[in-house]
């Protein structure tokens, strides 16, 4: 901890004057990162999936509220077993492949690579991994790091569960199996409707959250946003680049010419600006080491324009599976009911080094949140570029 605060005051000092250093107590946040996040049932549901053109399987799944991330397992009647993660929203560049590394606390490490089947869900194959389900039904806690998130999950009631599972999957073995690529689809073409259809009711990730090591090098692929909720067709798929992906709330669709194109053009000047998904309110970019990310979020009437800053503050933090730190300026409100906050966050820890400096606009239902994310070596510049947005937004608005 002593070497995290060193390090983040020696960033943070860089900061303009507006912003005052908000870092955790290190008791505070030794005590947030040392407890897991804890499911959404005591219980790890299993059902049996019947297909009209493939063989069954079984699957047993949980939630996890507090990251918006839930966990599902699915087993063939051949023992073959898949984990999937569903985050909720488009973090993930769909075909890109991505490293798994899971850890059962005193029990089981595995190192998986794994696929983006769709820009949320990623699937891990594990084979017949009979030592990994006994090391799950004892286990009392797991680890999961991949490019954009390094969560620790509690498990409870795994113990009947995996019993459950077994018993299920043992129930298949008379299924005739299907072809090799027949059964992989299977899995890949229902998770998503086998997963609890939550919707991301405000779930943000706040300050950009930090993705491990990757898997795929491509190039002109920003590191994910830690900062931004949905990092779009771009997770941070970047090498060496740890960032979390944060949870967002519900994107709202953007028009063909959208004001936040415009805006992001006219203040930043990008030169490649991805607009594949401008139709879903989400825009991504390079510039030099940072990953720039935008996304236009619905903005309730009964939720206040702090309490959204806070509650994509709050999700980030959850994604951070290190030391979170984070600040935020007063809010300014200008002409025509526009109102923005800019701020910074970071997370810090073991292969973690992921830093954002965020700007919030809101005006009519409309909560837009732009981030530019790197290394914390990078937050002056990432910072030096939302001040140059935020300081075109106030000249716009004010004349």
């Amino acid at each position: 901890m002593t070497n995290f605060c060193a390090k983040l005051t020696a960033v943070f000092t860089l900061l303009l004057t507006m912003f005052a250093l908000g870092v955790f107590p290190a008791k505070t946040a030794a005590a947030a990162n040392a407890k897991p996040l804890a499911p959404a049932t005591s219980s790890w549901p299993v059902k049996q999936v019947v297909l009209d053109d493939a063989p069954p399987y079984c699957t047993m799944r949980n939630d996890f509220p507090a990251a918006n991330v839930s966990l599902i397992f699915s087993r063939d009647g051949e023992d073959n077993m898949s984990l999937a993660i569903d985050f909720y929203e488009d973090l993930l560049e769909t075909g890109a492949k991505y490293s798994l590394n899971m850890v059962i606390a005193g029990q089981a490490q595995r190192s998986i690579v794994s696929d983006a089947v769709s820009p949320r869900i990623m699937v891990a194959q594990m084979g017949q991994d009979f030592g990994f389900l006994d090391s799950f039904a004892r286990g009392s806690t797991l680890r999961i790091r991949t490019p954009g998130a390094h969560l620790h999950f509690a498990l409870e009631g795994t113990m009947q569960s995996t019993k459950d599972f077994d018993d299920c999957t043992h129930a298949l073995h008379d299924t005739p199996p299907a072809p090799a690529e027949t059964a992989a689809a299977i899995q890949h073409e229902t998770i998503a409707s086998e997963l609890p259809q939550r919707k991301p009711a405000v779930k943000f990730t706040a300050a950009a959250p930090l993705p491990q090591e990757q898997v795929a090098r491509r190039e002109a692929v920003p590191p994910r946003e830690f900062a931004t909720a949905r990092p779009d067709v771009q997770p941070a798929i970047v090498q060496n680049q740890n960032t979390l992906a944060a949870a967002s709330p519900q994107a709202v669709q953007a028009q063909p010419r959208d004001p936040l194109e415009t805006l992001l053009q006219s203040a930043l000047e990008i030169s490649s600006l991805n607009t594949m998904h401008k139709n879903e309110g989400i825009y991504s970019w390079r510039q030099k080491k940072l990953f720039g990310n935008a996304q236009i979020f619905n903005w309730p009437k009964s939720k206040s324009f702090m309490d959204m800053v806070k509650q994509y503050l709050a999700r980030a933090k959850a994604r951070c599976g290190g030391d979170y730190a984070f600040n935020t300026a007063d809010a300014l409100a200008l002409s025509g009911g526009h109102i923005y906050v800019s701020g910074n966050i970071a997370c810090i820890g073991d292969g973690l080094d992921s830093a954002a400096a965020l700007f919030f606009h809101g005006h009519d239902n409309r909560f837009t949140v732009i981030s530019h994310e790197g290394r914390s070596a990078d937050l002056p510049n990432a910072i030096a570029m939302r001040d140059r947005l935020s300081a075109y937004v106030v000249q716009t608005q004010t004349r």
